[in-house]
């Protein structure tokens, strides 16, 4: 039952605008960091999809002459698109081709983080894993 991002920064633009004197607003797209670091490339791309929503809420909102708008992050991860899936493919999923160990792998992965795992040498056998 939270708000959601987009509608937070309405509702502080909203307030904030009755000062005369102006005003200053931080919006974070907290919870996309919060994916990342969880390995969970769906949730990522859904917050990103949110924060650039806000950020078009919050454009709506304001007169172009009178705001400065910046959007930047703190830090990156390295999400990667590897795979060559095939037109109209899910990004979400596995990929059509196998590697050289012939094991499946996803689309999207991580360049570094808890998501790489080699056991007894070998990756994980990902073919019966709902990604």
């Amino acid at each position: 039952m939270d708000p959601s991002i987009v509608e937070t920064t309405e509702k502080a633009i909203q307030i904030l605008q009755k000062n005369p004197k102006g005003f200053f607003l931080l919006v974070e797209g907290g919870r996309i960091d919060q994916a990342h670091h969880a390995g969970r490339a769906y949730m990522a791309l859904h917050e990103a999809v949110a924060f650039d929503d806000a950020i078009a809420k919050g454009l709506n909102l304001t007169k172009e002459e009178e705001t400065l708008t910046i959007v930047t992050a703190d830090h990156s991860h390295p999400l990667t698109w590897n795979g060559f899936p095939f037109r109209g493919q899910s990004i979400l999923g596995k990929s059509p081709l196998w590697g050289t160990d012939f094991l499946p792998y996803t689309t999207l992965m991580y360049g570094n983080g808890p998501g790489h795992k080699i056991i007894d040498g070998k990756r994980p056998d990902i073919r019966n894993v709902t990604t």
